[in-house]
């Protein structure tokens, strides 16, 4: 007969892989155009859910889907930090998606 710990490392080893996959989320930076920009500090980044009336370019298009602990606002968040690290002003949010939380948006720059 197996030890007890020989038996339960594996059911230790599957919940702590389960943990992982409910705790990740994955995001997604797409850029446009032939220009790569220098990332910049978040908060340096402006989170946007209207067209703004000054003129901009978009940079890269943004998403992040998270895992079914995530929030809508935490989604936005990870938005903002990728669009900071694509050297955005600002991140105009597109869309969000509740359960699952997830949100999309273009990453953009002041003309």
């Amino acid at each position: 007969m197996k030890p007890v710990k020989d038996i339960l490392k594996p059911l230790f080893a599957g919940f702590a892989l389960l943990g992982a996959i409910l705790t990740v989320g994955c995001s997604s930076v797409t850029p446009v155009g032939q220009v790569a920009h220098e990332a910049v500090p978040v908060d340096r980044v402006e989170v946007l859910y209207q067209e703004p009336q000054r003129a901009y370019e978009v940079i890269a298009l943004v998403s992040y889907q998270g895992t079914i602990f995530a929030t809508v606002p935490g989604v936005v968040e990870e938005c903002r930090k990728a669009a900071a690290r694509a050297g955005a002003d600002a991140v105009l949010i597109t869309a969000t998606v509740r359960s699952y939380a997830s949100a999309s948006g273009k990453a953009i720059r002041w003309k």
